[in-house]
């Protein structure tokens, strides 16, 4: 009898290569929408680095992220095919976000949403989230606070975003002199409506068009950091510090399952009951599996993802929706399914 193979190991999977745009060559934010395609917002290459700019607080200190680009750049925003070709671009005049991310709308529309917003005591909350006509016209700003780490659309048009610690717990004006950080619950989601509020972003007068629709308000599941976040069709599913529990919401009602032995997982992909979550500290190829059974978290196994080096991918971004995981470096798009897991 013919000795059985072993199983492949699990591996990332080359999806396609993102077309760019005429006259645009620089990725500045790229991810998936509801519809698992991505969706890509680009610079012109004399512009490279405009909506990633940091500022130090004297020769020795420390930077930080700017919360709006010194120039605001041309830019322009695509959506793509599943082998990565364009399928839609629509060019802006101008980008006043800065460390941006880009999400769709069901109304053909976009979003982008800048990480980083300050609170003034004369204008309030910076305006960090634009929402944008399919034309590329702004219908609508506000603020949904500072630390944004994760954002992401559902098929309803909602902005799901998970904070990183400043934004819960306040800087840059948040918590003092200011009010408490919009990001303190963790995650928010937030809805909106392409009214007629003012577009100009320098005008920040703390008002919003984006109003809570759901915030994170369990106690007993404290969240420090949204490590990873993935907005599912039936599910919304996160894992956060300091504990690394797994969230799982599903209409409107969360259950906290805890685990053991994670310790800072970037990305997280389910189908029912069945979780994976990806990466580790120091260990990014890591992919965790296991099961929720009993309002625990079973491991089934611990692999290392194939197929990708890390090590040479610094600007590897990491962006997960239902069972997929999608992982785009540079132009290049790769995957890896929760179904090819063993």
């Amino acid at each position: 009898m013919r000795p059985r193979r072993p199983p492949r190991p699990p591996r990332w999977l080359h999806q396609g290569t993102l077309t760019p745009p005429r006259g645009y060559a620089t990725i500045a934010a790229v991810g998936a929408g509801p519809d698992g395609l991505p969706i890509a917002l680009w610079t012109r290459p004399q512009d490279a680095g405009a909506l990633h700019e940091r500022h130090a607080q004297g020769k020795h200190a420390a930077s930080f992220a700017r919360t709006h680009p010194t120039r605001p750049p041309a830019a322009a925003v695509t959506r793509h095919t599943g082998s990565g070709s364009l399928a839609q671009v629509t060019e802006l005049a101008e980008v006043t976000v800065s460390f941006p991310f880009v999400q769709p709308l069901p109304d053909g529309g976009f979003v982008l949403v800048g990480a980083r917003a300050g609170w003034h005591p004369d204008r309030g909350g910076e305006h960090n989230a634009v929402r944008y006509t399919a034309e590329g016209h702004i219908g609508a700003t506000g603020c949904i606070g500072d630390g944004v780490s994760q954002l992401q659309t559902d098929a309803q048009g909602r902005l799901w975003a998970g904070y990183f610690d400043e934004g819960v717990y306040g800087n840059l004006g948040w918590g003092g002199p200011g009010p408490a950080p919009l990001g303190a619950p963790g995650i928010v989601a937030w809805s909106s409506t392409a009214s007629d509020m003012g577009s100009d972003m320098g005008s920040d007068m703390g008002s919003s068009a984006f109003e809570i629709a759901w915030a994170h308000d369990d106690e007993r599941a404290i969240i420090d950091d949204c490590y990873a976040l993935n907005v599912a069709p039936e599910a919304v599913w996160a894992c956060t510090y300091s504990d690394f529990p797994i969230f799982r919401l599903v209409d409107g009602a969360c259950s906290v399952v805890p685990t053991v032995g994670l310790r800072g997982p970037s990305g997280i992909i389910a189908d029912g009951d069945r979780v994976a979550l990806l990466g580790a500290y120091h260990q990014p190829e890591l992919c965790t599996v296991g099961r929720i059974t009993g309002g625990e978290y079973v491991e089934t196994g611990r692999r290392q993802l194939e197929g990708f080096d890390w090590a040479t991918s610094l600007n590897a971004r990491l962006h997960c929706r239902g069972s997929v995981a999608h992982l785009f470096v540079g132009t290049q798009w790769y995957a890896v399914r929760l179904a090819d897991l063993p």
